[in-house]
């Protein structure tokens, strides 16, 4: 038997693999320690130059990442303050791969500071979105921060004109891309805490297998998923019409691209009742459905350990 770990919550899950197998790993990007420091440093000295850092963060962006740009900026030991995005001087977002908006950047808070909802809507209607068209000139600093799967600031990158966007994704999809083709079965986890405790990173993440699988592969995809910001009880009759909040209307266009067929299982914390609408199938126990599958599902196995900040396509086919 093969051992191998996923994170899970705070911790990691422990899975066996029967043995022999044709093993892939797609790892976490990791950095070391004085990498962050660098890039703390790097943000603080773009900060200071300001008497006052109000900030203000993408509508779509919920608590719990919310709660991570604070610890980020808090390491800076620069004093700074949540503002509407009108008075705000500073736009701020952690930049990754995302099936709705494409990329997610500080772009996006600037065109979806206003009418948010009515703006997701028209976007996810018409469909092929370039962040870079929807660039706001408000004057104002936009940030975008590239962290890894610690979860450490690995890099900023900032520009008052948008041209830092650029410049983020290539750094971002160069180091976080997938760099194998997927084998019949692919295991992977959303990524450990804090970013497994999100409903949202965990319906990204089951887009994002669904992407990768091909036709006739297994996906098995291990996170927490904690319902803290959403009412599960409006799943029942989600429309996009009677929906108010833009992280709402974010979650409702999500759902619609789960519905993509693909064969995967989840293991985590959120009960069948509700993740049976994200498109997916619970299991109790992960070993005893993956020893139940047949062997020639097993002899080729890709695990991803971080389906949060993966890129989901190979290195080769990035578009900007």
């Amino acid at each position: 038997m093969v051992e191998i770990w996923l994170s899970y919550k705070d911790t990691e899950l422990p899975l066996m693999l029967p043995d022999p197998i044709d093993l892939k790993i797609s790892p976490k990007t990791l950095v070391p320690e004085v990498r962050e420091a660098e890039a703390i440093k790097k943000l603080y000295k773009i900060l200071k130059e300001y008497d006052e850092i109000k900030i203000c963060f993408n509508p779509i962006v919920d608590e719990f990442e919310r709660n991570y740009i604070r610890g980020v900026l808090n390491k800076t030991g620069l004093s700074f303050q949540e503002s509407d995005c009108e008075d705000a001087n500073i736009y701020i977002d952690v930049f990754r791969y995302d099936p709705i908006l494409k990329f997610k950047s500080s772009i996006w808070v600037g065109y979806l500071h206003d009418k948010p909802v009515d703006k997701l809507i028209k976007l996810c209607d018409e469909g092929d979105i370039n962040p870079k068209k929807y660039f706001v000139d408000m004057d104002k600093l936009y940030v975008d921060l590239i962290v890894d799967g610690g979860p450490r600031l690995v890099n900023v990158f900032t520009s008052t004109d948008g041209g830092h966007y650029d410049d983020a994704l290539k750094y971002y999809s160069s180091k976080w891309c997938l760099r194998v083709d997927p084998p019949p079965l692919v295991i992977s986890s959303v990524g450990g805490a804090p970013w497994d405790s999100s409903i949202y990173s965990i319906v990204s993440s089951i887009i994002k297998l669904k992407n990768i699988l091909g036709e006739d592969s297994i996906g098995i995809l291990v996170g927490d998923g904690v319902i803290k910001t959403f009412d599960p009880t409006k799943l029942k009759s989600f429309k996009a019409e009677y929906i108010e909040k833009p992280y709402e209307i974010y979650l409702y266009y999500l759902l619609e691209k789960t519905a993509v067929h693909r064969a995967i299982v989840y293991y985590g914390s959120i009960p069948a009742s509700i993740i049976k609408y994200f498109g997916v199938k619970r299991v109790r126990d992960l070993e005893s459905y993956i020893n139940s599958l047949p062997m020639r599902r097993k002899r080729d196995v890709l695990v991803i350990e971080d389906l949060t900040f993966l890129y989901p396509y190979r290195c080769s086919e990035l578009t900007i």
